[in-house]
């Protein structure tokens, strides 16, 4: 098996935790009260999504090299 890119599987991370963090904050069920603070959770969203995929590739790619 190959091993996994870090930073591609960081962007496709990234872009996961945007998505997820659009439809909580987008989404029908937010409350209509809520102007003006969308852009902290998409950019935490997108943080976290990009932190969480390169644990992701790290620990795969630790797995292919043990096991492989």
């Amino acid at each position: 098996m190959n091993k996994w890119n870090p930073l591609r599987v960081a962007m496709y991370g990234a872009c996961l935790g945007l998505l997820y963090a659009a439809s909580l904050e987008i989404g029908l069920w937010t409350h209509p009260d809520m102007y003006g603070q969308a852009g902290g959770g998409l950019i935490s969203g997108t943080v976290v999504g990009a932190i969480l995929g390169l644990l992701v590739s790290g620990f795969r790619n630790l797995l292919v090299r043990f096991f492989s």
